[in-house]
């Protein structure tokens, strides 16, 4: 078996985590030799096809897709299996949740995230589940932070409300946990979420403001914040940190 290997490597988290764990990077090109290979010790799996399907027959093969690339994963020889699921896995209204709160998945990408977590549970060794907030870093999907960041067109309301989370707290709280060998279900995500309307105060920006309202699930961290001081900061000094990095 080889040391590590991260699905989704061609961008976002997937990418930034095979910069820094090495190893294999599973990505659409290669996927069908690697998932042939011999395993991996080390199994992080990132990668879930999020494009917005057009119809409902399109939707299922999704997440068939989706659920069938996770299985294929844990069924391939390794030590330690890592999910990198989301915190929309949780309601929109009430919380915070916890790790074993109701799961109430709010949109099809958290659906497919709740079909992967439980098929990691049931094949992978020694899983580790993280439910991430809204990611930050320079290889991460445009999202509305960027966008305020950048001054251009708004399509969210201002009082949206975001958990954001840097790639680099994801890497500090998963190298924590491999060091410790732990295994289970942890919330990963800022101390304190903030709304678009805090971040543009902080930026000093006035923007026009779209009409739909976004509220990310509020997810208890403090299991994972009490191992990982870097998640003791909130979702906005995370987006002030990266309003300075894209400067």
């Amino acid at each position: 078996m080889t040391g590590a290997l991260v699905t989704g490597a061609a961008s976002g988290l997937g990418r930034f985590l095979h910069r820094a764990l090495g190893g294999e990077g599973l990505t659409r090109q290669n996927a069908a030799s690697l998932l042939e290979g011999p395993g991996a010790e080390l199994i992080v799996h990132c990668a879930a096809d999020a494009r917005r399907a057009a119809t409902a027959a399109e939707r299922s093969a999704q997440r068939r897709a989706n659920v069938e690339l996770t299985e294929k994963l844990c069924r391939m020889p390794h030590a330690r299996f890592v999910l990198m699921s989301t915190s929309d896995v949780y309601a929109e209204d009430g919380g915070p949740w916890g790790e074993a709160g109701p799961l109430n998945p709010r949109n099809p990408y958290a659906e497919d995230k709740v079909a992967a977590e439980a098929a990691v549970q049931a094949l992978a060794k020694r899983p580790l589940v993280l439910r991430l907030g809204t990611l930050l870093g320079p290889d991460a999907r445009p999202n509305a932070l960027s966008r305020l960041v950048d001054g251009t067109a708004m399509t969210l309301a201002a009082e949206s409300r975001f958990s954001w989370l840097p790639h680099e707290d994801v890497l500090a709280f998963l190298t924590l946990a491999l060091d410790r060998g732990l295994e289970g279900t942890y919330n990963v995500v800022p101390s304190r979420s903030a709304t678009l309307a805090e971040a543009a105060r902080a930026l000093g920006r006035t923007p026009a403001w779209g009409a739909h309202l976004y509220r990310a699930s509020e997810a208890d961290g403090a299991k994972a914040r009490a191992l990982c001081p870097a998640l003791s900061r909130s979702a906005l000094e995370n987006a002030m940190t990266f309003a300075k990095q894209r400067a």
